[in-house]
C-alpha cells in the first residue's frame, strides 16, 4: 500500500482535465476544479497546484478524483457520450471486428480483453484458446487516462477519491 501520492502516479492524467477536490477539516469537500499547473517545490515530492482560481494548495489539503477501475465494466458518460470504457478499449486494441461468432455451434464472444494483475492489457481467443499480442498498449493506456480510471489502486490506497463518493460525478 502506498502512503503518499507522487507525481509518478497521476502524472498520465493531467493532459485530460485531472480534477481534484479540497477537503475542508479534513472530512467534508469544499470545491472542485482541474488542475492547471503544477509546480515543483523542494523536489518532486512536494508539489502545489494551481486551481485556476488564484489560489495554490498543497496535497495536504485536496485530492484528485478518479474513476474506479470496475468502471471500465459498465456505462459511464464521456464527453457527453454513454460509453461503455472496455468495449472502446477493445477497438482501440485489434482491428478485430467479429468479436461475437459461433464455437462450437453456439453463439459467443470470441475474444475478451483483459486487464490483468501485471498491469496491462491481454486479448484473450476464446475459440484457439490463446493469448493475443496487443502492439499499442499506450494507445490503452492513453484512453485509461483520459477516462481517469484509477489502475494503480490510487482510491483503495487512499490517495484518489472515488467519482461515486461526490454528490455529483464532476467528469459527466
Amino acid at each position: 500500500m502506498k502512503d503518499e501520492l507522487q507525481f509518478k502516479d497521476f502524472c498520465g492524467y493531467l493532459p485530460y482535465g485531472l480534477k481534484y477536490v479540497v477537503l475542508d477539516s479534513g472530512t467534508k469537500y469544499r470545491d472542485y476544479d482541474t488542475i492547471d499547473y503544477i509546480d515543483f517545490i523542494n523536489n518532486k515530492h512536494d508539489f502545489q497546484f494551481n486551481f485556476g482560481n488564484g489560489e495554490d494548495d498543497n496535497l495536504q489539503n485536496s485530492t484528485i478524483i478518479l474513476r474506479p477501475i470496475y468502471d471500465l465494466y459498465k456505462p459511464i458518460i464521456h464527453n457527453g457520450k454513454e460509453i461503455f470504457p472496455i468495449v472502446e478499449l477493445a477497438k482501440i486494441s485489434t482491428a478485430i471486428t467479429d468479436w461475437i461468432g459461433r464455437v462450437d455451434g453456439a453463439h459467443c464472444v470470441k475474444y475478451c480483453l483483459r486487464f490483468n494483475i501485471d498491469d496491462d492489457f491481454v486479448l484473450y481467443d476464446w475459440k484457439n484458446n490463446k493469448s493475443l499480442g496487443i502492439s499499442n498498449q499506450y494507445q490503452l493506456f492513453d484512453y485509461i487516462h483520459e477516462l481517469k480510471i484509477d489502475y494503480r489502486g490510487l482510491i483503495d490506497a487512499g490517495l484518489a477519491i472515488s467519482v461515486h463518493d461526490l454528490e455529483f460525478n464532476p467528469y459527466n
